[in-house]
């Protein structure tokens, strides 16, 4: 009868049949089917899900359990497609089940034992019968909006979980199995009736998205939940590591409140708070009896209760940057108390009681409102370290505190040491204003106040007449006092990275600068002053807002660096010829639009950057510059070379990336010393054969141009080592290529190759082959003697097989051959030991 794959109308009734085969599935064309009294009948097959044609379906007096009775209410068309679910389950491991009117887990789920996703959600499931079980390689489980109470123990089987909700259900405690799934990325569970989240939850390195929605948790708090899914596993393992470790890291939570649900504290030995949201000291603390260390510093307390003194095996104990006006007289208990912090407070007085504190040996008291410390601190013979500045202290006067109390503050010992050393170094010490203090070393030589926040130098900085180095970089200072002009004997003046619009007339007076740095300011002109410095050497002043550079700079001689990059110049003075000596000249991130003629006057040049202005055309005095040794014109509007460029022979690399040049000069052969020639990102569809002559050049860059094909001569380049042909029209190689021996870098990549020439088996120095996106059909065998290839990309090619003596490619790390045609592959695991990255297509198989 199943056969009848035309049939439309099919009754069984009053039969005897247990089972109705799956073939019914055949009968696409059938409507109406009766199996009315067949009692012995308790399942209808699920591929009976793919009569999609079925409208009556009669099954009274029919046992069925499969489907479930919630289900046999529905239409005939809902029906199947409930069944076509289970159907479509069974290849594609995923089933969803949401909103049915469940009870309880249909049977015929458990028989998918292959299922990855299960979507119950919207039901009204109670529980997970043990059958469950056999639902192990789930991946994907959605439980949401059920009547679950628990989950079973079996779960912890479910190693290939790793996503798991069960929001809106009956839950008065996150299960205990839930927390035993390793493997699980996601977990949705809010809407539940649980108030804490237990400790071992954080153990789950693996979960990356935690939802907890609307939930009454207690533990861990709001301001911890507020921040996501990583600080809630960050402070639930916190809190499961101090169950073996009896320490408590809670430092930079942001809480508010400290509650410690169902944890065991009264053990613990160290407990840290710091950088949170406290504003009283949580009373658990009180309980600690077994603290050693207590750390609540950069919190909001305005008070420590004087219950603190119970903690009677206390060693340390910072309360940094908080709001306390005093302290308890009850700290005087801690006899075993060694490191007290209490800076950045608003202590106005500190109790006698410290003097209880014998084995006290580092105190922090700075950034307070104190103005007078007890005697009693006399009486610690054991303090070796005492900080106290930044407080308006009257006792002890200002004059013992500077000497330094048994170097208790570095800030001053440095000052101690520079009256020998003759430097001063208050680097990185956030320093809002320039220290007075420093105009008291007359006979300094160098000081460094980088890294501060300093706006300005003091207005008396000329009475340091011996000081031969500033050092002021990344600062932030807005404006130079004139009287810096009277520093007549400094040779280095650093004023890099800060906030300068303008320097003044008088830094003339510095007539011994050498080296003069502002660069990272806001400069918009350079001072006539500047022409005073006849020994002048250095002159930085990039990355700033200069649209012309004075002319007086042109009496700096003695000038051999200028770096004017990242400014706003068109156009360089005359005067600048006289700087004859300069050799390195950055012109690179201004507006010039043509080279100015006066850069062709400075024939000691052997730098010059040019690169990313404007430049349509490169005049061809260039060619003066005969010491050239790198020039780099990238980023620019050019679109070819001059001849004169040939006169550079000291060339030793040129940059001409991302321009417009189509063609290149004859003359290019005649840099003999060029080794480095980068080209990419322009117009080029031939190379001259002539470029075959840079015997020099170690590293060729013609990527992303339009050539079709290369000179015949390439293999004359022997000292190449890098080539980068990547991104052009190329369809063939010269047999030549196989002559460049040293080569390491073979960059092919985005071109129209259909072959290999054979001969590049003699590159044997090569390292990196980058072929990929091309439209080779096939390997030549020779590939196999590159022994010492690290990377090979043969992808997106039309490669039906692969070279079997590649095998042999032991050097190998990285390789990519997918998407080509190839069926199989011989790279078998462990063939190739170095490899570490392999690219293949799904269902490549190995031979």
């Amino acid at each position: 009868v199943l056969d009848l794959t035309s049939l439309t109308n099919l009754r069984l009734d009053n039969n005897r049949i247990k089972v109705l085969s799956d073939k019914v599935s055949q009968l696409q064309d059938l409507e109406v089917l009766s199996l009315s009294g067949c009692s012995r009948l308790t399942a209808l097959p699920i591929k009976m899900g793919r009569v999609t044609s079925l409208t009556k379906l009669y099954i009274d007096g029919v046992p069925l359990v499969t489907p479930p009775p919630v289900v046999l209410e529905w239409d005939v068309p809902d029906i199947m497609d409930y069944l076509l679910r289970f159907d479509e389950a069974e290849d594609n491991g995923i089933l969803d089940l949401v909103d049915i009117g469940l009870s309880a887990v249909p049977i015929e789920t458990f028989v998918l034992t292959d299922l990855s996703e299960l979507n119950l959600s919207g039901n009204r499931i109670v529980e997970l019968p043990p059958e469950f079980a056999k639902l192990s390689k789930l991946v994907e489980l959605n439980l949401n909006e059920n009547q679950l109470h628990s989950l079973p123990l079996a779960l912890v089987h479910f190693t290939n979980l790793n996503s798991l909700s069960i929001e809106s259900n009956g839950l008065a405690q996150l299960p205990p199995v839930v927390c035993m799934l390793s493997s699980m990325v996601e977990l949705h569970c809010g809407g539940n009736k649980f108030h804490m989240l237990p400790p071992r939850l954080g153990t789950l390195t693996n979960l990356v998205e935690l939802e907890i929605g609307k939930s009454n948790l207690r533990t861990p708090p709001t301001e911890v939940t507020a921040k996501g899914t990583a600080a809630v596993l960050e402070y639930l393992a916190r809190m499961y590591d101090s169950l073996g470790s009896l320490t408590l890291d809670l430092s930079g939570m942001g809480i508010q409140s400290m509650p410690l649900d169902g944890m065991e504290t009264t053990n613990l030995t160290r407990l840290a708070l710091s950088n949170n949201l406290l504003k009283n000291v949580p009373w658990e603390v009180t309980d600690m009896t077994s603290l050693t260390e207590l750390w609540i510093d950069k919190n909001h307390l305005d008070v420590v209760p004087a219950v603190i003194g119970n903690l009677s095996s206390l060693r340390s104990l910072k309360l940094s940057d908080n709001h306390l006006h005093t302290l308890p007289v009850s700290i005087g208990d801690l006899e075993l108390l060694q490191v007290m912090y209490v800076s950045n407070n608003q202590l106005d007085s500190i109790p006698e009681s410290i003097g209880d504190l014998t084995a006290l040996t580092d105190l922090e008291l700075n950034d307070n409102n104190l103005s007078v410390l007890p005697i009693d601190l006399g009486s610690l013979t054991s303090l070796t370290r005492i900080t106290l500045h930044n407080n308006p202290l009257r006792s002890p006067p200002a004059e013992v505190i500077s000497r330094g109390e048994r170097e208790t503050i570095h800030y001053l010992n440095m000052y101690t040491q520079s009256r020998t050393t003759m430097e001063l170094d208050l680097s990185g010490l956030r320093l809002a204003e320039f220290p007075e203090q420093v105009l008291e070393l007359q006979d300094l030589q160098r000081l460094t106040l980088k890294d501060n926040a300093i706006s300005n130098l003091s207005a008396n900085i000329g009475r340091m007449h011996k000081l031969t180095e500033l050092y002021m970089q990344r600062n932030q200072m807005l404006t130079l006092t004139e009287d810096i002009g009277r520093l007549n004997a400094m040779t280095t003046l650093d004023l890099s990275q800060n906030r300068l619009s303008e320097l003044p007339p008088a830094i003339g007076g510095c007539v011994s600068v050498v080296h003069l740095r502002a660069s990272h300011n806001r400069l918009v002109e350079l001072p006539p002053g500047i022409g005073s410095m006849p020994g002048l050497r250095e002159l930085l002043v990039d990355n700033n807002a200069l649209s012309y550079v004075h002319p007086a700079v042109g009496n700096c001689g003695e000038l051999l660096h200028v770096n004017l990059a990242h400014n706003r110049l068109t156009t360089l003075h005359a005067s600048i010829s006289n700087c004859r000596l300069l050799s390195r000249l950055n012109l690179s991130d201004n507006l010039f639009s043509s080279c100015p003629p006066v850069v062709c006057t400075l024939t000691a040049l052997t730098d010059l950057r040019f690169e990313r202005n404007e430049l349509t055309v490169l005049t061809p005095l260039v060619g003066n510059l005969v010491e050239m040794r790198i020039l780099d014109l990238s980023e620019n509007k050019l679109t070819s070379l001059p001849r004169t460029i040939g006169n550079l022979s000291a060339l030793v690399e040129l940059h001409c990336n991302d321009n417009d040049v189509n063609s290149l000069p004859p003359s290019m052969k005649d840099l003999y010393s060029l080794q480095r020639l980068t080209l990419a990102k322009n117009k080029l569809r031939v190379l001259p054969p002539d470029t075959a002559q840079l015997t020099a050049l170690k590293r060729l860059t013609v990527s992303n141009n339009e050539l079709t094909s290369l000179p015949p001569e390439m293999g004359s380049m022997s000292s190449l080592n890098e080539l980068l042909l990547d991104g052009n029209q190329l369809s063939t190689l010269p047999l030549s290529i196989g002559r460049l021996t040293e080569l390491c870098v073979l960059n092919l990549d985005g071109n129209r190759l259909t072959m290999l020439p054979p001969e590049m088996a003699g590159m044997t120095a090569l390292q990196e082959l980058w072929i990929h996106d091309n439209q080779l059909a096939v390997i030549p065998e020779g590939i196999a003697d590159l022994t010492n290839l690290c990377v090979l990309t043969l992808s997106n090619n039309q490669l039906t097989n692969l070279p079997s003596g590649m095998t042999r490619l032991v050097a190998l790390n990285e390789l990519w051959i997918k998407d080509n045609l190839l069926r199989t592959h011989p790279f078998r695991q462990g063939l190739l030991p170095n490899l570490r990255v392999l690219l293949v297509d799904m269902g490549v198989q190995v031979v």
